[in-house]
């Protein structure tokens, strides 16, 4: 990009700024005088192995920062790795996570490219008038194009949402591009609203999130990279004069007239120097007008924070005007975000009778009404909530705050949360663990003080995917539950070295390493490590102190590398385990001899005689021995042929020979170029099934009398594997360290506690270290860095004299302060009177 287009886009985005930090102000008070509509477009590609977590939260961070007023985005998936509505599934989970939450439109539709399904949607909190999905023309494409009006501070909008890609040919895409504007512009005839956009799919760049913002002000429309709002520095979506790969794909047409956008023309062919270059992704934006009459709008009952019952009639009034008005009213019982229709009609009402008992109790409730017509629009919110109290007694209102889902927590955590009870009974708070997604739980406190958060050491809980937290809050006679969504705790850990872990039987070939959580507890006793293969659906472990005679625990899943297991002796076990065999590339292939032909090692089904056969990944290793003469015969068990060869197939785990399906494509009785070779096995109810298949290549010398081929499999864990090792020292390895002693600490409670004005904190260090003491409120902000320094071994006391780091005396309360050394971290609870 010259310095110049910089220059000129500067304006563009100190706007966009100065709107996200208008927009908290906007959301309470509406439609003010401001004639800027920010409209947020995207792709989500859902492509497997695309990134799909990481591309959510780019989402999620653009979405907290920019505020848009419109959203517009397609998906593409192949409907192998998809559900019915992802679109929708999309709108709920990705952007309600911030609390951003929008009514959509949706419509999916299947198409002839290859076996890929489209989602389109237009999102928007200010999506109240009629709801419509439209095809484009039949004979241009098949693709899903979205229509809504919005009222939106800009005026009353219509809003196209269309994914258009197609081939390399540039008449296509320009074909493509009239065929959308000659549509709007015919749709425009029957809708009363004049003011359109229509917004188009946009080309994902490796690295980036496919996201782009288009700001509206009065008659001007502006186009800037929002991924290089959010991310200055980063490559992104650019203009193809500072990144030649990248393609701007956009198209702006403004009156019939292709627009300029940051000085640069929009070219049909590569991309040059200030060129905009339209790829296989369009779209088409319409200008905005705002000669539109903005009506002046009033909600008087019920009045801000009053507290109603029964039935009570919601009243309003509308400034004159000189046409009918279409009404929406609406409700919200969450302070703001999730919004249900009361009521529409037309303005010759100006009262509704509400059954407020067919709602539940509550404290967050909000009111809603806009009023739109062919010229003219407007809208208002209540700005204090109002409380709905039924006779009996509810339940209190809750709202989990953090953690919420999605998180990768570590060290100490902070639980939020919001409890209110209408009738004003007092709340208790129970908190509960689930380290399985929900299946079990734990109690991690219960009877807590509805003091809205609560501080918790992740460090005293094992690493794992799969938890969960549910909060109960209770005022005595009913209760409301909140759960999470599956979050992560991972704590670092020092590992211990993985030559500790003699492997004494079996064969199973996955992995054991155990991490040190408290290495002060390590006794150096002696364990062994057994194996339960019985059930049909898990494989576990267990683990007995040889030392001590007595078995710590038993049934221990999942084995799947990740999760730790129970702690014992100041350690935690990683197991990893084989769901099922899977070569071993590293001891398989042609071991003896001067064979290099290429070769592929899979597993694939077979047909027989109409049945389909699935493979049968087989624990056990082979070797194919070849020879002069003829040796052996092929199987027809797979509905093969019984063809000699010469060579022989050998089980050496179970020291059998092996019969195979042989595919000898130039019949000479030996593996050459394009020959395929299927073990034969048998599944536990003896039905024979393909085992390992074997593709040969093109290239590499042909096997001769004594070559042998390997195939080497990694097995699961099964009842004859047995571990044993011994903790006489710690020999660390792994992502922390190779040789080191992790640095051992000591907290000691404080003294004097209670205490006013000071009190001292004293800790013990093992070794030298980098040191951190800090000092939290139950609402996990930090109010006192004491200590943020490397320290030698030995003793340290530490005098805190109640003050903030500004200085500040803090107020009577509990406080937390937390010790952090050698990656080992210790925390007490202190009372300042």
């Amino acid at each position: 990009m010259s310095d110049k287009s910089f220059r000129d886009l500067r304006p563009i985005w100190q706007l966009a700024l100065f709107l996200c930090l208008l927009n908290p102000l906007i959301s309470q008070t509406f439609f003010d005088t401001r004639d800027t509509l920010k409209v947020l477009t995207f792709n989500l590609y859902g492509a497997p192995n695309s990134n799909w977590s990481e591309r959510q939260q780019l989402v999620l961070d653009e979405l907290t920062m920019l505020q848009p007023d419109i959203v517009g985005f397609q998906e593409v998936i192949q409907p192998t790795d998809s559900t019915d509505n992802r679109v929708a599934i999309i709108a709920d989970s990705l952007l309600a996570r911030l609390g951003i939450h929008y009514n959509y439109i949706y419509q999916r539709t299947h198409f002839s490219w290859g076996m890929w399904d489209e989602g389109v949607a237009i999102m928007s909190p200010h999506l109240f008038l009629e709801e419509d999905a439209l095809l484009l023309p039949a004979g241009e494409f098949q693709r899903a194009l979205v229509y809504a009006r919005l009222v939106t501070p800009a005026g009353v909008v219509n809003m196209y949402n269309v994914h258009l890609s197609h081939g390399d040919q540039e008449p296509v895409r320009i074909g493509q591009v009239n065929a959308v504007r000659e549509f709007v512009t015919d749709h425009q005839q029957v809708t009363p609203a004049q003011p359109h956009i229509v917004t188009g799919d946009f080309n994902s760049i490796p690295g980036s999130a496919p996201i782009q913002l288009m700001i509206s002000s009065g008659d001007t429309l502006s186009f800037i990279d929002s991924w290089g709002l959010i991310h200055p520095g980063d490559p992104g979506f650019t203009m193809p004069a500072t990144n030649p790969s990248a393609r701007i794909d956009y198209v702006f047409v403004q009156d019939n007239v292709t627009a300029t956008v940051v000085d640069a023309e929009i070219v049909m062919d590569e991309p040059g120097e200030g060129n905009l270059y339209p790829s296989d992704h369009l779209g088409v934006l319409g200008t905005l007008s705002t000669e539109l009459i903005k009506l002046a709008l009033e909600i008087h009952e019920p009045s801000p924070a009053a507290t109603v019952a029964g039935q009570i009639d919601i009243t309003w009034s509308i400034a004159e005007h000189d046409e009918p008005l279409d009404l929406s009213l609406l409700l919200s019982d969450d302070g703001g975000r999730n919004w249900d229709e009361l009521w529409s009609g037309s303005d010759e009402v100006d009262v509704f009778t509400w059954n407020s008992s067919l709602v539940p109790d509550g404290t967050q409730y909000l009111l809603r009404l806009s009023a739109y017509g062919d010229s003219s629009f407007g809208q208002v919110q209540m700005t204090d909530r109002f409380t709905v109290d039924n006779p009996g007694n509810s339940p209190p209102e809750l709202d989990l705050i953090y953690p919420r889902g999605g998180e990768d927590l570590e060290d100490l955590q902070f639980i939020r949360w919001g409890a209110v009870d209408v009738e004003n009974d007092p709340i208790s708070i129970d908190i509960q663990l689930s380290a399985d997604s929900g299946l079990f739980w734990t109690d991690l406190v219960l009877d807590h003080d509805n003091t809205g958060s609560y501080a918790w050491n992740t460090l005293e809980n094992a690493n794992s995917t799969d938890y969960q937290l549910r909060l109960h809050a209770s005022d005595d006679s009913a209760t409301s539950t909140a759960t999470t969504g599956i979050f992560s705790i991972n704590n670092a850990r020092d590992s211990l070295s993985d030559s500790l872990f003699q492997h004494i039987s079996g064969s199973g070939g996955g992995t054991i390493r155990a991490n040190v959580v408290d290495s002060t507890l390590i006794t150096g006793d002696s364990y062994r490590i057994t194996f339960d293969d019985s059930s049909q659906t898990e494989t576990s472990y267990s683990v007995r102190d040889l030392t001590a005679d007595s078995t710590l625990f038993t049934g221990v899943i999942p084995l799947d590398g990740t999760t730790e297991g129970p702690a014992f002796s100041g350690v935690r076990l990683l197991v990893f385990d084989h769901l099922e065999a899977v070569v071993d590339d590293a001891r398989s292939g042609w071991t003896e001899g001067g064979a290099t032909l290429q070769y592929v090692i899979s597993l694939t089904s077979l047909s027989v005689d109409g049945n389909v056969l699935e493979p049968l990944p087989y624990p056990a290793d082979y070797r194919i021995d070849f020879y002069d003469d003829i040796a052996d015969t092929s199987s027809e068990a797979l509905g093969g042929l019984e063809i000699p060869v010469t060579f022989t197939v050998g089980n050496l785990t179970e020291d059998l020979h092996t019969d195979f399906h042989f595919m000898d494509n130039d019949s000479n009785g030996s593996i050459s170029y394009f020959d395929e070779l299927i073990l034969i096995e048998h599944d536990e109810a003896g039905q024979v099934r393909p085992g390992w298949y074997i593709l040969f290549g093109l290239f590499g010398n042909l096997p001769e009398a004594g070559d042998v081929f390997s195939l080497t499999t990694l097995k699961p864990f099964t009842a004859a594997d047995v571990f044993e090792f011994t903790l006489p020292e710690l020999a660390l390895s792994g992502s922390r360290s190779s040789s080191r002693i992790p640095v051992m600490i000591d907290l000691d409670q404080n003294y004097p506690n209670p205490f006013n004005p000071s009190t001292n904190i004293s800790y013990r260090l093992s070794g030298s270290a980098r040191v951190s003491l800090t000092i939290f409120d139950l609402r996990g902000r930090q109010i006192r860095e004491l200590v943020n320094a490397d320290q030698h071994t030995g003793s340290h006391t530490v005098k805190w004299d109640g003050k903030t780091d500004r200085g500040k005396m803090i107020a009577a309360g509990i406080y937390l302060a937390r010790l952090k050394a050698g990656g080992s971290s210790r925390v007490i609870k202190l009372i300042y009177m």
